[in-house]
């Protein structure tokens, strides 16, 4: 029952919201008991009016920012932390000076509570936020509570520094479980079934270590950096492995096993497969630096390769895919119609999504080259077979000066509309879209 209860209340602090309340009821009851401390009027002497509304103004504002810390922590500019960790240092060196020169004698228990509280107001800080000087402003208040216990009596300097140790352990421990945590999390998606949803994933996992690891230096442990590292260089490996697989993952989507429209309409696997390219490039400085970092080696020998040319392969790869695809209509107008159809929209797509520089002017080239191949054998299987049943041969012109030339003339007509009616639709959404793109 112990251990359960332990258990429990172990997952309990972990909860950013607990740390955020705690953080916010400490900052209050310490600028309170602050307030009406002996240590308050040594520094700044009586109330005032004027000291009210400032000490309350300031107070508010302190809580706000306790309490809402998550949104102001969310601000990556190294500036705002460098200009935040020296304000806060300017401030605790400043009143250390003041503070030792003016407070004398013994303090009073408010000045224990308020230092207490503070401290426990930057754990919380430390707990939830990484601007570099939650811990340094925890160690200042307990060391600050550590002096006032000497003042009262020099064998309490054990107290502050029982609190110190606690402290310290608290921290250690809950930076080692959160950080293992993430990175038992990093390995388990590393080790993973090969998927496009697993490449994603493993890109915004790496990109986010790549930014914590800098940091873990300030830790207190070098043991976390090593393991950090470690993980990342297995992410790395992964990431390599199932970018240079993508061109082959692609095509096990749900959308390849589709069958094609009717009407020569675009396949949805050019759209999927647009879909995760982009997803790609918008990754692609990050691919870039896990095929820079960790090339394959094939016997020895070390194989870097390139993200544009893996792009290209993609392209290639869906191409074929599509060329099989339109074997499975019958006329071969419609063949080539599926094929332009199919360009035509995956031009558009990168067009619309800003690749353009990815693929560069030759690709748009290229494909612009086979849709006007496409184009032509389209005309040539379409509307030329249809006009063949309007063309008279030396049999029917023979036939025309007897009694059977009017039911020729009728028969070929009827061909002709039947014909004009299978291609007419599908060549004016063929325009259409065109006009359109």
């Amino acid at each position: 029952m112990t251990v359960h209860m332990l258990i429990k209340v172990q997952r309990w602090l972990l909860q950013t919201k607990v740390w955020r309340f705690v953080g916010f009821a400490s900052a209050a009851v310490g600028l309170v008991c602050y307030a009406l401390s002996s240590s308050f009027n040594y520094l700044f002497g009586n109330w005032n009016l004027l000291k009210i509304i400032l000490y309350t103004v300031f107070s508010f504002i302190i809580c706000i920012m306790i309490l809402y810390e998550n949104i102001w922590k969310q601000s990556r500019s190294l500036r705002f932390k460098a200009h935040t960790a020296f304000l806060v240092l300017t401030i605790t060196s400043v009143y250390s000076f003041y503070f030792d020169k003016v407070v004398n004698g013994k303090p009073d228990a408010y000045s224990l509570i308020s230092c207490a509280a503070f401290a426990i107001m930057s754990l919380s800080l430390s707990r939830q936020s990484h601007c570099g000087f939650e811990v340094d402003l925890l160690y200042f208040f307990l060391g600050c509570l550590t002096v006032l216990l000497m003042k009262i009596k020099f064998q309490l300097f054990i107290i502050g520094a029982g609190f110190a140790s606690s402290a310290t352990r608290c921290f250690t421990e809950v930076f080692h479980g959160s950080t293992f945590q993430l990175l038992n999390f990093a390995n388990a998606v590393a080790d993973g079934s090969p998927s496009i949803w697993c490449l994603f994933k493993m890109l915004a996992i790496f990109e986010t270590l790549h930014h914590l690891i800098s940091k873990f230096h300030l830790g207190p442990d070098s043991s976390v950096k090593e393991a950090a590292v470690t993980v990342q260089n297995r992410l790395g490996e992964a990431i390599r492995d199932l970018f240079l697989k993508l061109n082959y993952l692609t095509f096990r989507v749900p959308a390849a096993k589709k069958v094609s429209r009717s009407d020569g309409r675009h396949h949805p696997t050019a759209v999927q497969i647009i879909s995760y390219v982009t997803s790609a490039c918008r990754s692609r400085h990050t691919l870039e630096q896990v095929l820079q970092e960790y090339p394959k080696v094939n016997n020895g020998v070390v194989v870097k390769d390139s993200f544009i040319e893996q792009m290209e392969w993609i392209m290639d790869m869906l191409e074929k895919r599509l060329t099989y695809k339109s074997k499975e209509y019958r006329e071969l107008a419609l063949r080539y119609l599926f094929m332009m159809n199919n360009r035509r929209h995956i031009e558009a797509m990168i067009k619309s999504l800003d690749l353009e520089t990815i693929f560069g002017n030759d690709w748009f080239q290229r494909n612009q080259a086979k849709f006007q191949q496409d184009l032509d054998l389209y005309q040539r299987y379409s509307w030329n077979k249809v006009l063949e049943f309007l063309k008279l041969d030396n049999n029917d012109c023979a036939a025309l000066n007897g009694d059977v030339a009017e039911d020729i003339l009728k028969e070929k007509l009827k061909l002709f509309n039947k014909q004009f009616e299978e291609f007419s639709p599908i060549g004016l959404y063929m325009i259409r879209s065109l006009k359109k793109k």
